[in-house]
Parts: structure tokens; C-alpha cells; sequence
């Protein structure tokens, strides 16, 4: 019996965006495991009831489809307010802050990173001294810059608050996060589904978050299999629940 229909992004000439390319191979092993076919893909139009439908690929594929059933875009994660402690950021951050307030910040708190507080990659992120490209007005998220390099950063694929799979995302040397520090970051995630969760190991060895990502618009970095249809789903009802979609 089919369970759910994933509605894939595609380029100009057809073919899947890269996110979306690794679902239909996960869609034909997880129906090969249930010995049924419970997950198709699908890149036309579809007309079915909003939790049996889950669109994966931008951002602006997923507002799009969010826009036709009356619903907000998706929000920015950035940090989420359940990973807001010291011993995972190493650094202050400023949630809903104003355009104008950032150059007394900078006297107090020194250099930032401005991020969009509301609409994900509205812009990107920018440096403090650097704010030409920041024309909203909307509140930003704003940050202090951490206290030294980042040698690694990782992307983690967090399902229901526990850890899937971990993708290398930039490497400066092959360092992994540690483990106990990620799971503990991944815990506190359980209410949004799934997601893709950012960390950073510092110069010192120390494993920070850095910002995180609804699932259901992320890049992949190899990440790949069965997994990716449970977290695209988890991803896209938590979202329907967050702006009170009724069924």
C-alpha cells in the first residue's frame, strides 16, 4: 500500500536536483525491504493530501508547495533555541537583532557573523564589516565569531533527536567531531523531525554546533539510503504541525 509520495525538484532539463537525485534509489530499496511499494517518486504534478505528499529539494521548491496549501515559508533554524548553551556554542549569540544596532555590538562584543533571523538564505552570511549585501529589514541572527579556527566542520543527519549518519561538510584535516558532544546536540532536536545539524571541531579539539538545517531543504554530502524517506517525512510533518496545518 503506498505510504507517501516524494515530489522531486528538477533542473531544466528534467532530471532531479542533486538533493532530490539520491531518492529514487532509497525508494526502490526501501520497497524492496517491505516487499512492497510503499514510497514512490514523482516528478509531476501531484494531487493528493498534504501528508501523503512530501516535496524535497531549494528552498524555494519547498515554499512553493507550502504557498499552495495556504502555509508560510519554511523558518531558519540558525542555532535553535534548545541548543542555546555555552558548552555547545563557545561563543554569545543575538537572536532578533536589528540592522542598525550591529555597529555598537561590534564595539562591545567585537567582529560577527549576521545570518537572515527569519526566511532561510534570504542572504548569506556575512561578516560585520562587510554589510553591503544585508538590505532587509527583517530581525537578524547574529553571532560572535568563535575564538579560533575551525579545523572540520560535519554535517549530521539527526532523526527524532538521534544521530544517522554524519557527512564530512569541510575539512581542513580529517578530524571527527566528538561523539558524546554530538549526540547530546542531536537529543534536544527530537521535536523537529529531522534535521541536518552543523558542528565544528575548534583548533583545540573542542566540537562546537554551528547552525542547523530543516531536512527537508539541505544538502546531502553523500548521505544516502532508506534514512532519507523517514527523515524527509519526519521533517515535513513537523513542519506541518509547527504552522498548525490541519488534515
Amino acid at each position: 500500500m503506498l505510504d507517501t509520495t516524494f515530489l522531486l525538484e528538477t533542473d531544466g532539463r528534467g532530471w532531479p536536483v542533486p538533493l532530490a537525485a539520491p531518492f529514487p534509489e532509497a525508494c526502490e530499496q526501501a520497497n524492496w525491504s517491505a516487499q512492497e511499494a510503499k514510497y514512490l517518486c514523482s516528478t509531476g504534478e501531484c494531487r493528493y493530501r498534504a501528508r501523503s505528499i512530501v516535496p524535497v529539494g531549494s528552498i524555494a521548491f519547498v515554499d512553493r508547495f507550502l504557498d499552495d496549501l495556504g502555509l508560510e515559508g519554511l523558518a531558519a533554524m540558525n542555532i535553535p533555541p534548545e541548543l542555546e548553551r555555552e558548552g555547545f556554542l563557545g561563543r554569545q549569540i543575538f537572536r532578533d537583532v536589528q540592522k542598525k544596532d550591529i555597529p555598537k555590538m561590534v564595539e562591545e562584543y567585537g567582529p560577527l557573523l549576521v545570518k537572515p533571523g527569519r526566511r532561510p538564505k534570504l542572504f548569506e552570511a556575512t561578516r560585520s564589516n562587510d554589510m553591503a549585501g544585508v538590505t532587509s529589514t527583517e530581525p537578524l541572527f547574529v553571532s560572535q565569531m568563535l575564538p579560533e579556527p575551525i579545523v572540520a566542520e560535519w554535517r549530521v543527519f539527526v532523526l527524532h533527536g538521534r544521530v544517522v549518519g554524519i557527512r564530512p561538510y569541510i575539512l581542513g584535516r580529517w578530524i571527527c567531531p566528538d561523539q558524546a558532544t554530538v549526540e547530546k546536540m542531536a537529543w534536544p532536536l527530537f521535536g523537529y523531525g529531522a534535521a541536518a545539524l552543523d558542528v565544528g571541531v575548534l583548533e583545540s579539539g573542542r566540537t562546537v554546533v554551528i547552525e542547523c538545517h530543516p531536512f527537508i531543504a539541505c544538502g546531502l554530502y553523500g548521505f544516502e539510503g532508506p534514512d532519507l524517506l523517514r527523515m524527509a517525512k519526519a521533517a515535513w510533518m513537523a513542519e506541518l504541525r509547527r504552522q498548525g496545518y490541519s488534515f
